[in-house]
């Protein structure tokens, strides 16, 4: 819910937080993954600021919780695209809600 309300707001202040340590962002235009907290942080904050008319559309868990894959639509100078993010949970008793 912490993901979806700062999307819907911009507001992305709470992001670092959402983030576990070693998360690693992927797409299909990097010819390598990024990883670690600081690099994920400042590419979402760009992404955000980058995409218009953003929108979720579905959203498919793991029966066990520790998997989300959220399909989104946005555009982007002009041209429209489709993507999904795959949002994985560190369970721990220190941070129950990481996204990895």
């Amino acid at each position: 819910e912490k993901w979806h309300q700062m999307i819907k707001t911009g507001d992305l202040s709470n992001l670092n937080e959402l983030l576990a340590d070693d998360v690693v962002f992927r797409s299909p235009v990097a010819f390598k993954p990024y990883e670690g907290k600081h690099v994920v942080f400042f590419i979402l904050t760009n992404v955000i600021q980058v995409f218009e008319n953003f929108t979720y559309h579905r959203e498919f868990y793991t029966e066990d919780g520790e998997n989300v894959v959220l399909e989104f639509s946005a555009n982007v100078s002009g041209k429209s695209l489709k993507g999904i993010v795959h949002a994985s949970h560190n369970i721990s008793q220190t941070h129950p809600s990481k996204i990895a």
